[in-house]
Parts: structure tokens; sequence; C-alpha cells
């Protein structure tokens, strides 16, 4: 299912979906795993960005087991759209690293601050 994550995003193992009904989906991220513990902080705030779709009403990101849940209104979104916005998610974090020589601490706040912009207006 993701295995253009893979590809495109650089990921040396591929996101899988553990579980999924309609209005529920988990997802393990390896990558997660492999982050070191003063990057989970950041939890919160990745998983508000997921929630900039409207439809997706929560989000629970587990760094520590690589587990991300996301519930959804079903009668508004599908499985599909789900993933497609987690792709695109991914698309502009992407593109916008790229701005930046290295991606430390300090500068991950201002990443995120982007990406919410431009989320947000794919959300208009």
């Amino acid at each position: 299912m993701f295995d253009s994550f893979k590809g495109k995003f650089y990921l040396p193992i591929a996101p899988r979906v553990v579980h999924n009904l309609p209005g529920r989906v988990r997802i393990h991220f390896p990558a997660l795993e492999r982050l070191s513990s003063r990057w989970h902080r950041y939890s919160a705030p990745v998983a508000e960005l997921v929630k900039i779709k409207q439809g997706i009403q929560n989000t629970n990101i587990q760094p520590t087991t690589g587990s991300v849940l996301i519930t959804y209104d079903a009668d508004m979104l599908g499985q599909k759209d789900v993933f497609s916005w987690l792709e695109s998610i991914a698309a502009i974090v992407k593109n916008n690293v790229r701005n930046y020589t290295s991606l430390s601490e300090h500068n991950f706040e201002s990443l995120l601050n982007r990406v919410k912009i431009q989320l947000m207006a794919l959300e208009k």
C-alpha cells in the first residue's frame, strides 16, 4: 500500500497497514522507531498536521512502537483519501526539507509551521 513512500521519500522500509476498519486505520512506520527519543516531543504537533484534513478526527502517534492510529469520519473519507493525505503531507515535508542545510530541533518547528500553512491551503 505504501510502497510509493519507500521510493519517493527514501525510507528504508515502507510503512504498512496493520489494522483497518471503516473510520479507523493503524499504520506501522518503522522509521519512527529509529528516531532519537528527543524527537518524540514532536509527535503531538505532527499529529495535528494530519488532523488538518477535514474528516480526520484523531491521530495518535507512538514513536517508540512506530504506530500511528488515525480515526476518521467514514462518511466523509475513505481509506484511500486518508492514505492520499498522508502522501501529500510527506511530499510537502520532503519539498520543504530542501530549504534547510541540516534538520535540527531548532529549525524543525519552522519546518512544521511551513508545512502547516501549505496543508491548510490544500484544504481550502
